[in-house]
């Protein structure tokens, strides 16, 4: 998926995705073996992942090739780097009155940022069929929403709380929706599609733990480990896209769907 990219570019993506793998599978390793490292360290090494994914995002936007694609990764990087200041704030290492909600507001920017990439993608590809497009935004919105209302929702918690968690579930649902869309209409994004899924998932054990305080072993890391690996696959599939045709098998799928 590198070919169009120089060679110099190449070695670097390279380099930050083997930090990117070894930050991640080791500080997993230094957690569960219970290895004698100070607790801080690990989650250093496991925070350490967002930023590695924010850096591919940038290289991949400025090292790409000239090929009519660059806005889209350059909305990539922003989405990302968006997604990054929001794990500073859901971290505390940004103090703010309120952390659960300033962090919605950030990744809410986010999905919005990714679903505008998304779009363009949608339009430079000819994937635009709309009945397709908003099928699939109508049910994951749906299943935004019912999760929300069954894993998330919490009526003992402020409303300010279940409001934001709410207004939430729609926009990440319809950045899963247009994910699929995509998948659908060319399936070299169903990467892309299973990214979006994943983020989803890493909200709804996120938002079970901080609105009803649900609470089991490892939950910190099923959340962060389907985000960031949810993050990577969009990042990658999208920063690496080539500027081909639609592949023809799913865009007859999506041709029969519409």
């Amino acid at each position: 998926m590198l070919v169009s990219f120089c060679r110099p570019v190449r070695i670097v993506l390279g380099a930050l995705l083997t930090l990117w793998t070894v930050a991640l599978v080791g500080s997993l390793a230094l957690e569960l073996t219970n290895a004698p490292v100070a607790h801080s360290t690990v989650t250093w090494l496991f925070r350490s992942t967002s930023p590695l994914l924010v850096l591919i995002g940038w290289v991949l936007y400025a090292g790409g090739p000239r090929d009519g694609l660059g806005p889209i990764r350059l909305m990539v990087a922003l989405g990302m780097s968006v997604s990054c200041l929001g794990d500073v704030v859901m971290g505390q290492i940004i103090p703010t009155p309120e952390p659960i909600l300033t962090g919605i507001a950030v990744f809410g920017t986010a999905h919005i940022i990714y679903i505008i990439a998304f779009a363009i993608v949608a339009g430079r590809l000819g994937l635009t069929s709309a009945r397709v497009r908003w099928a699939s935004m109508g049910m994951a919105v749906a299943v935004g929403v019912a999760c929300w209302s069954i894993f998330v929702r919490n009526p003992a918690a402020a409303a300010a709380l279940n409001i934001g968690a709410l207004v939430y579930a729609l926009i990440i649902g319809s950045m899963g929706g247009m994910a699929l869309a995509l998948a659908l209409g060319d399936r070299r994004f169903i990467q892309t599609a299973v990214g979006a899924g994943l983020f989803m998932l890493s909200d709804v054990m996120l938002g079970a733990w901080a609105l009803r305080d649900t609470r089991w072993e490892y939950i910190g890391e099923a959340v962060w480990w389907s985000y960031i690996i949810g993050q990577m696959l969009i990042v990658w599939s999208i920063g690496t896209l080539r500027k081909v045709a639609p592949d023809p098998d799913s865009s007859a799928l999506a041709g029969n769907l519409s």
